[in-house]
């Protein structure tokens, strides 16, 4: 199932956008895993580049300036 996972409020959701271009229906409860896989790829990728999230907190705040700077940027 590919999908694709959009976070509204504290709850993720799931949507298959090639069958649901509308977001109608949330597959969420019935793909649990698939959304765990998808949630911890997101804070990963969240947590290397710093993302900051809409409230204004900032992952260097979150994580202490020290182990927010383990994270680089690939070289490109």
């Amino acid at each position: 199932m590919d999908g694709a996972p959009v976070r509204r409020g504290n709850r993720w959701q799931l949507f298959n956008p090639a069958e649901d271009p509308r977001e109608l229906v949330d597959l969420a409860d019935r793909y649990p895993g698939k959304v765990a896989q998808l949630e911890g790829q997101w804070r990963a990728y969240a947590e290397y580049v710093g993302y900051i999230r809409s409230d204004g907190t900032s992952a260097a705040a979150e994580l202490g300036i020290d182990r927010f700077f383990e994270f680089r940027l690939a070289d490109d």
